[in-house]
């Protein structure tokens, strides 16, 4: 019986240490045809605990089965005097020992795993390629499984892919490019992002919250999304379809803001404080077919006139809502932050490397 403990103990301490004859036994198992659930508590991250529990069964097992043995091999009081101390004290051992061992595996897994996906989102930051936008998102995956969300996207570019159940918080997304892509169900939490590009794209099913974004938003339908306590302020919207899309205490200050058509919105405590429009504005936000809350108030504290604006470049007159009781109200001075620097310079120059050719025909998109 003892020589049975000695040897299962050895077993199980030595694949816990990735030490042969335990590494070999293990691999012995996963080559018997178990079910890929049991498979993955033996081969999985988290493989060094089952191990370690394991061996915590067999001493516990031993302890309850040797007051049998009494009176068989042994007599009770040698079993007391001489073998249970040694028990109780391996028994600690691996308490102690395989709780650091397992805490410390394991926080050192998962901080290699999580550098790793950083650097490999590193290395394909500013690629213009859908190889660079499918890597990307399996990066971001893999971290936001690790429940890692502030994730630098700075410089990023993401073509014909589809963004999906993902949550970014306090995430850097300064020159991020978004091309014919499809984001749902996915959480902008306090993100402060200048140069924020989506054409030819949908967003629906996701929320905006806190923070600053300069949108730069060309033929992209938005729908069923959240708007709240955000400046959008300096940012280019021009939006597709615009449906089913709450807007609470947005900032729109200096933007351009048009959209082919817009039904079931809700406008709530907004600023569109020198913002640029289209004639028919207040005309198609107020029709009752198309069913908009909010606009009262918005009619009720801007004029719409018509003007020459230094910020389009052109001497042709637009229209801009003007707040009824400021008046023309100065336009802000834009602070150039870090991080709008780095989006300013290309990647491959920042890091002293060469971009890699690209199929020419196959991205020969503008980007």
């Amino acid at each position: 019986m003892i020589t049975t403990w000695f040897v299962g103990s050895i077993l199980t301490f030595t694949y816990a240490l990735n030490l042969w004859p335990g590494k070999h036994l293990n691999e012995k198992i996963k080559n018997i045809n178990l079910k890929k659930k049991v498979n993955k508590h033996f081969d999985g991250p988290y493989a060094i605990i089952t191990w370690f529990a394991i061996s915590l069964f067999i001493i516990i097992f031993i302890i309850l089965l040797l007051p049998l043995s009494a009176n068989v091999s042994f007599t009770y009081q040698q079993i007391v005097t001489n073998i249970y101390p040694e028990i109780y004290g391996l028994l600690f051992d691996i308490i102690l020992f395989g709780i650091i061992i397992s805490i410390y595996d394991i926080a050192k897994e998962r901080k290699r795993n999580i550098q790793s996906e950083k650097e490999q989102i590193d290395d394909f930051r500013g690629w213009n390629s859908n190889e660079a936008s499918h890597r990307i998102l399996g990066s971001i995956k893999r971290l936001q499984r690790q429940k890692i969300y502030d994730i630098d996207l700075s410089s990023c570019y993401f073509k014909d892919i589809m963004l999906t159940d993902l949550c970014f918080m306090n995430s850097k997304m300064a020159g991020l490019t978004l091309l014919n892509t499809e984001v749902y169900n996915t959480t902008f939490h306090n993100i402060r992002s200048n140069f924020f590009t989506c054409r030819d794209s949908r967003i629906h099913g996701c929320s905006f919250q806190y923070g600053k974004i300069n949108f730069n938003l060309h033929t992209t339908y938005i729908s069923s999304v959240l708007f709240k306590n955000i400046n959008v302020s300096s940012s280019s919207l021009f939006i597709k379809d615009l449906s089913f899309t709450l807007f609470e205490e947005v900032d729109f200050s200096y933007s351009f803001f048009n959209f082919d058509k817009c039904h079931f919105v809700e406008f709530n405590n907004c600023i569109f404080d020198e913002c640029i429009v289209f004639k028919e504005f207040f005309d198609i936000i107020s029709e009752r077919r198309n069913r908009n809350l909010g606009y009262q108030k918005i009619i009720e504290e801007y004029d719409l006139v018509q003007e020459v604006s230094k910020r389009t470049g052109s001497k042709s007159p637009v229209w801009i809502l003007r707040n009824k009781t400021k008046g023309k109200t100065p336009q802000p001075v834009h602070k150039i932050e870090r991080e709008d620097t780095i989006s300013m310079t290309d990647p491959w120059i920042r890091t002293g490397r060469c971009q890699p050719n690209f199929d020419l025909n196959e991205e020969n998109d503008g980007h």
